[in-house]
């Protein structure tokens, strides 16, 4: 019966990733639409203001949504407990939209024309002062449905609300005068959230949920819990927002464009890590409360494997044809952003393997570990972007940010090898990189061999490439052997099943 119910909530993985993949597509959309119909200096402008929103934004949540999520579950059978612990950061997230609501409402003028050095800014910022109600509740809904086990709801909420705002842009594209594009793309992203709010609202039984007298208890234990994750969380926040507040207010606006194109595209990576990584977590805590410390090395050593097996190659062909990527997907009038994206694409390799390090180290209790590595990143991002960005620009911040997950990643890799003894798979790593560097100067041949249009061209190539590299790497050379992808599957669905039982 268990395995039965295990064999269930593996089927419904593929949820999580059907709904990573259309929200990616529609935020490359989304990116590709803005990118086509305005300016460098406009689209640089647009992501100025979203990157310091996303800032403002650690402070709303201040770890309150993994406080709800631990302690909701935890109390979940316990009606008093849990009514306190929804009403409790419910209220906190109302105050925290208050006040950051309050701030952007007073001193949108002084922002605009101080920190943006753009005073047509300040209205948007205005408008924004409204945007941390829709951000805060939104993280308590879509949790709910999380911890009730709605995972189909739970796992669409951003996608949904990333699908909406390219379909709102794409109206205003279509219809909007010139002049009021960036502000209606504001409205457009600003409209998303508050919609997909109320969409999603509707099946959480909010008057259920709610206690006119919160356990003072209960509300101590929550926000203990959510300062420390705020501390964890908040220096990963940090990480991927500093460079776009530095270039911000430091260079003029076309630096942040760049920046904002070359920054999506060579996260393309995260798209099969991120989620990989939180399916890890459940594994790894069960065999680390088990003491299975041979089953996790093993985990570990074929996720390194695999894991520089897939993304090496593609990282190695986005640097090498960086200019391309760009001129295809944004247009030529981008194409300053290339140098960028070379070493931005190095910098989310090793960011997707850190990120799977950083699974392991959670799994394993190794929280505050994680913690200081964060932070660590955190500070050499911090100071090298204030010596480097004013003289030398977006450029630098890409330096400065392949430093930061270099050095994480290098630190957490040396803590887990500490921990369990990894044995590299040195051969297969030298084998991959040959590997990608033979095919990449096939690739970089038929660029100047076929006689076709770009678009076409990519296609043809792309295919050829990927069929290549699969073929020969999978079936001749074996340097991933699907023995050891079938092992971790198993040993997913193993701890599922006794987690179930």
């Amino acid at each position: 019966m268990a395995a039965g119910q295990a064999s269930m909530s593996i089927r419904k993985i593929p949820i999580f990733y059907l709904w990573a993949f259309l929200g990616t597509v529609a935020a490359y959309l989304f990116r590709l639409v803005l990118a086509r119909s305005l300016a460098p200096e406009t689209y640089g402008a647009f992501y100025a203001v979203i990157g310091f929103l996303s800032f403002l934004l650690i402070f709303n949540d201040f770890g309150l949504g993994p406080a709800f999520f631990f302690y909701f579950a935890k109390w979940r059978n316990s009606p008093r407990k849990a009514r306190s612990v929804f009403t409790f950061v419910m209220l906190a997230y109302l105050f925290t939209a208050f006040l950051l609501g309050a701030m952007l409402f007073f001193f949108h003028d002084w922002l605009a024309l101080n920190y943006f050095h753009n005073p047509s800014l300040s209205r948007p910022l205005l408008y924004f002062s409204s945007l941390f109600v829709f951000t805060g509740i939104s993280v308590l809904v879509t949790n709910y449905y999380g911890i009730t086990g709605r995972l189909g709801r739970y796992a669409s909420f951003t996608n949904v609300r990333t699908i909406l705002m390219l379909l709102l842009s794409i109206l205003v594209m279509l219809f909007a005068p010139a002049e009021q594009l960036l502000t209606l793309y504001f409205g457009a992203w600003l409209a998303s959230f508050a919609l997909t709010l109320i969409l999603y609202a509707l099946g959480v039984p909010f008057l259920e949920l709610l206690t006119a007298r919160v356990d003072r208890d209960v509300a101590a234990s929550v926000w203990r819990y959510a300062t420390f994750m705020f501390l964890s969380a908040a220096g990963g926040v940090l990480l991927t927002n500093l460079d776009v507040l530095f270039i911000t207010y430091f260079r003029p606006p076309i630096e942040v464009g760049f920046y904002a194109i070359a920054i999506p595209l060579a996260g393309l990576f995260l798209v099969l890590t991120e989620p990989l990584s939180i399916f890890l977590q459940p594994v790894i805590i069960h065999h680390h409360h088990r003491r299975s410390t041979a089953r996790l090395r093993s985990v570990l050593s074929s996720i390194y494997n695999a894991g520089v097996f897939f993304l090496l190659p593609f990282t190695l062909l986005l640097a090498v044809f960086s200019r391309e990527a760009i001129i295809v997907m944004f247009g030529p009038e981008y194409a300053a952003a290339s140098v960028a994206l070379s070493i931005l694409s190095v910098c989310f390799f090793f960011r997707a393997l850190q990120s799977l390090n950083f699974a392991f180290l959670y799994g394993t209790g190794r929280l505050r570990a994680q913690m200081h590595i964060i932070w660590v990143g955190v500070v050499v991002n911090t100071v090298l972007n204030a010596l480097l960005i004013p003289r030398y620009g977006f450029v630098a911040a890409a330096w400065n940010t392949l430093a930061a997950f270099l050095l994480m990643f290098i630190v957490s890799f040396f803590v887990l090898w500490r921990a369990f003894g990894i044995v590299l798979p040195v051969r297969n790593w030298l084998a991959t990189t040959i590997l990608s560097i033979v095919l990449l100067l096939v690739v970089a041949w038929l660029k100047g061999s076929l006689a076709l249009p770009l678009y076409p061209k990519a296609l043809v190539i792309g295919f050829i490439f990927i069929a290549a590299y699969i073929g020969i790497g999978i079936f001749a050379l074996r340097i991933v052997r699907w023995q050891q992808l079938r092992q971790l599957a198993s040993a997913l669905l193993s701890a599922l099943g006794s987690k179930e039982k």
